[in-house]
């Protein structure tokens, strides 16, 4: 709200003009109207603007707030009521409010000076002095920018114009940034989409849905985490977040580029991009930088099972697991519960059965929340955020299991109370059934659906609506002319979902992954749906959902 310094003197002109007025109307006297003869004077007997007086006054006052700064220093806060602070809040920026008296001062200025009894060139002369002072002092604001004319080249490498016109749209990754590998450099990649007319997921606007986006960010990281690329999508990433797409590089079901410090990554022979597969194939070290910086694979190696003699309580919290291929991706935290301090603690990852046992270290991931939540002195390091391969691991169903290892040796174990198949796939068949249940108000969320010739993937949460998921099985329906089956699904922990409802209800395990083998079923077109089963609640019920397969031969 600064007004300038011409504003500044124009100022100091009528607190001038105003002592001189007063000291004649002590003499002479004003008019009823608080109008002077020979100029003006602020009209508070005129009880007509009272309320505007009123008005400017406390939106002064809330423009002000009751923190006390100077430039970046608070020098202190003034305590005021809760439901006035809450009501402050809705507002986000209260020196807005004083627009409305910086104006009417503004006015009160001018009207006081063009009134004021001086020859009319002499006023005249007043206010271009005031300009040019005016100009004069904002002359940074006026010369800053160094604006350029004509066509725009943004500052990226040439590939990812071809790249971006050849995709059905742009992935940024980690997604609504501003700034990725420069700063700011969002604006170029939405100015190459925005030419190409293809959809991006960043930009920038006034007001954002939150929970739209944690939903899609929570979507995105989970297609990401499985290696499940969407064929017609061009993905953009930047070295700090690689690491988000380890699965797909190391199973090499990716094509991977790099400029920079951007990689740009597609689906594994995508016919989308063919034309310009040698942008890709050209450049033969993105695949080696890559690694180094996503790092060597983490294996699963054999082991006997570590002494667990000593006993302590181990809290954690597995946020998410997923078998895919040769790979097992597991999210989540663990400490000891008699530590206040888990530097110098390691974590494990464990899979037994009654023949095996193997282990592999955690890839930590920070988690400064877990320090605040539980109130400790440090758990920053209770998190992590692991791929493991089992290339050596024989096949079978395992329990996976937390180890830590304290800083003087001691180990201590933590079922962790989920399954995970290593090899290759059961069998997954559709069973055919007579009768389907009734549909019900069931909320269904589908994160990932794709269709190739041989088979169709899906993955998403389902749920009763309104209430929690426990004890209840999920199953994919599918009907068309030949007639009803059902195809078991694999259960996906998604704490994700229970978080984006508030918390208000359990649905860490409404997530579910399914394959459909196009052969297992007649030819001919299926309508897709979900059956829940809740065993507690003795309830049972479908719905269909807007995605449908065709398994007739093309």
């Amino acid at each position: 709200m600064y007004p300038g310094l011409g504003i500044f003197c124009l100022m100091i002109l009528c607190l001038a003009d105003a002592i001189i007025k007063r000291s004649r109307s002590k003499r002479g006297g004003i008019n009823g109207d608080g109008i002077h003869r020979s100029g003006v004077l602020l009209p508070v007997s005129n009880k007509s603007i009272l309320p505007l007086i009123i008005l400017s006054v406390l939106y002064t006052l809330f423009a002000i707030t009751n923190v006390v700064s100077l430039n970046d220093k608070v020098l202190f806060t003034v305590p005021i009521p809760k439901f006035i602070r809450s009501i402050g809040e809705i507002f986000r920026a209260s020196g807005r409010f004083f627009w409305l008296p910086y104006y009417l001062l503004l006015t009160l200025l001018f009207v006081s000076i063009s009134r004021a009894a001086i020859n009319y060139w002499l006023k005249a002369a007043l206010f271009v002095c005031i300009l040019l002072i005016q100009f004069y002092d904002i002359r940074p604001l006026l010369s800053s920018r160094q604006m350029t004319y004509g066509a725009y080249r943004v500052p990226l490498d040439n590939r990812f114009e071809k790249l971006i016109t050849a995709s059905a749209g742009v992935t940024m990754y980690p997604p609504f940034e501003a700034s990725y590998a420069s700063s700011l450099d969002y604006q170029d990649f939405c100015f190459l989409a925005a030419n190409a007319k293809k959809p991006i997921n960043t930009g920038y606007v006034a007001r954002l849905d939150n929970k739209a986006m944690k939903l899609y960010r929570d979507s995105l990281d989970n297609a990401l985490s499985s290696a499940e690329l969407d064929p017609n999508v061009l993905y953009i990433t930047d070295s700090a977040h690689l690491r988000h797409f380890t699965l797909a590089i190391e199973s090499h079901s990716a094509d991977i580029g790099s400029a920079g410090s951007y990689f740009f990554i597609v689906a594994k022979q995508s016919s989308r991009f063919k034309p310009i597969n040698a942008l890709f194939t050209a450049d033969t070290g993105a695949y080696t930088r890559a690694s180094k910086i996503i790092g060597s694979k983490t294996l699963f190696r054999a082991a006997a099972f570590p002494d667990t003699a000593v006993r302590s309580k181990i809290n954690y919290n597995v946020e998410g697991v997923i078998s895919k291929g040769k790979a097992v991706i597991v999210n989540g935290w663990a400490f000891l519960d008699s530590t206040t301090d888990n530097t110098g603690d390691s974590i494990f990852l464990s899979l037994m059965s009654e023949q095996y046992s193997y282990i592999a270290p955690a890839q930590r991931f920070l988690r400064p929340d877990l320090t605040q939540h539980f109130k400790k002195k440090f758990l920053d390091n209770a998190g992590f955020s692991s791929i493991l391969f089992s290339d050596s691991v024989a096949r079978g169903v395992y329990k996976l299991g937390i180890i830590i290892k304290d800083k003087d040796g001691n180990t201590f174990y933590q079922d962790a109370g989920a399954k995970v198949n290593v090899g290759q796939e059961a069998a997954n068949l559709p069973l055919k059934v007579d009768k389907l249940p009734a549909e019900m108000n069931i909320l269904v969320g589908i994160d990932l659906f794709k269709e190739d010739a041989l088979k169709v993937s899906i993955g998403g949460w389902a749920a009763f609506d309104g209430q929690s998921y426990l004890e209840s099985v999920t199953t994919l329906v599918m009907t068309g002319e030949s007639g009803s089956y059902l195809l078991a699904v694999e259960p996906v922990l998604r704490p994700d979902v229970t978080r984006s409802r508030s918390g208000k209800l359990n649905l860490d395990s409404s997530g579910f992954n399914v394959s459909i083998v196009k052969k297992s079923l007649p030819p001919g077109e299926y309508r897709l749906g979900i059956m829940i089963d809740d065993k507690k609640q003795n309830k049972k019920g479908i719905v269909f959902f807007n995605k449908s397969i065709n398994t007739k031969s093309p």
